[in-house]
């Protein structure tokens, strides 16, 4: 048996977009693995082609497996679409991290589950770890539902804000990497003047998610970062760091024609901070270290 069999697996699932990008650029456990519909060259691991839709799937690549940490971050994002597809959105942010709990809970894994600001309905100046989820969109309740599932087996959630950095390939990326891409192809977004969020960049996460990991530590943590802006002001600064002109309009949430939308998620990190020595990013400092 080679020295990187020898070594319990590492299971991760979401590592198609922006977060898995920003877990890319650190070094992964030995016998790192991921599970996903597609084969992504940016995270080197092992694939496992799996759909969460197929029922037992993933219970199956886990008794397979026996890793000893699990990742979930796999879900779907869209509130349209949570709201457009119910179903869909039980089977795969819901029901397949009940499967996802349950085996873990089964074979000794420690699961960390990926979770969301968007738990709560932004009605608050701020929210602790130890705040109640209050969302209203069907999004939002679906990640508080898997978050319960996760808690009550023994799990972790981390929750995460608006994130910041590339996506693979040059596509999608944060909402920094979107906004220049807009900007790019003459576009003329609009932003929000009365959304505030505390953006991460996401390669700042990987190093607690792996804390968490090692040390099995369990409840609910913040990962957020030092400044709460406005979406308008979050575009000002990134085409300040990026040295391109601002040439985007201000809006309201009141006007969007979607979802209804949350106008205040600022996490705070106390118990990040506590348990695991983070310190909440600048956010300028994460766009200048980005787009400079």
């Amino acid at each position: 048996m080679s020295s990187v069999q020898s070594v319990a697996p590492t299971l991760f699932s979401g590592v198609g977009g922006v977060l898995g990008c920003g877990f890319s650029q650190h070094a992964l456990p030995r016998n790192s693995h991921y599970l996903s519909r597609n084969f992504y060259r940016h995270f080197l691991a092992q694939h496992h082609r799996l759909d969460l839709t197929d029922v037992g799937a993933v219970s199956e690549l886990i008794y397979r497996l026996h890793p000893q940490t699990i990742v979930h971050a796999a879900c779907i994002s869209s509130a349209q679409q949570c709201a457009a597809e119910p179903l869909l959105c039980q089977r795969i942010n819901v029901d397949s991290t009940q499967e996802i709990a349950d085996a873990a809970q089964g074979h000794g894994a420690h699961l960390i589950y990926v979770s969301t600001e968007q738990v709560f309905d932004g009605s608050a100046a701020s929210y602790a770890e130890g705040s109640t989820p209050s969302a209203f969109t069907a999004y939002g309740q679906s990640k508080a539902a898997a978050e319960d599932i996760v808690l009550n087996s023994g799990g972790v959630v981390v929750r995460l804000p608006l994130l910041l950095g590339p996506g693979r390939d040059g596509q999608g990326g944060g909402a920094d990497f979107s906004l220049l891409r807009a900007l790019a192809d003459n576009l003329q977004p609009s932003l929000f003047v009365d959304e505030w969020r505390a953006p991460v960049a996401a390669d700042e996460i990987w190093p607690m998610i792996n804390m968490l990991g090692e040390r099995k530590i369990q409840g609910v943590f913040h990962l957020a970062g030092a400044d709460v802006v406005t979406r308008y002001e979050l575009g000002q600064l990134i085409c300040k760091a990026a040295n391109v002109a601002a040439d985007f309009r201000e809006s309201s949430i009141a006007d969007f024609q979607g979802p209804r939308r949350s106008p205040r998620l600022a996490l705070t990190s106390a118990c990040a901070q506590q348990q695991l020595g983070y310190r909440p990013p600048s956010l300028w400092a994460a766009l200048l270290r980005l787009h400079s």
